[in-house]
């Protein structure tokens, strides 16, 4: 479905579109359905603690209790508040060195 759309468009008309095709295919296909299913219970409430913490001086503990198998898998961050010049936060150790292509 999203491989026809992206050849006729090049932005979403909506931007809850990925959310509600996901919807669709939980209700209509069960093999969707079974493969969301399947996904086990991750990023128990720490979705947002790398955003929250982004301009703090990075703390070695709380990235690896960020990082730990049973913690957190994917991060939530925005390009909406301004990030911190100072050098050795999170954003300096954890972000920036990420290559932007």
């Amino acid at each position: 479905m999203f491989v026809e759309y992206w050849h006729n468009s090049d932005k979403l008309v909506d931007y809850f579109l990925v959310d509600a095709v996901l919807r669709l295919g939980y209700d209509e296909i069960p093999a969707v359905r079974m493969a969301i299913d399947d996904v086990c219970l991750n990023n128990n409430g720490c979705t947002h603690e790398l955003y929250r913490n982004i301009n703090s001086r990075f703390d070695e503990n709380l990235w690896n209790a960020l990082n730990s198998g049973s913690s957190c898998n994917v991060f939530k961050l925005s390009y909406k508040d301004p990030i911190s010049p100072e050098p050795d936060t999170f954003y300096d150790r954890v972000v920036r060195p990420i290559p932007i292509d």
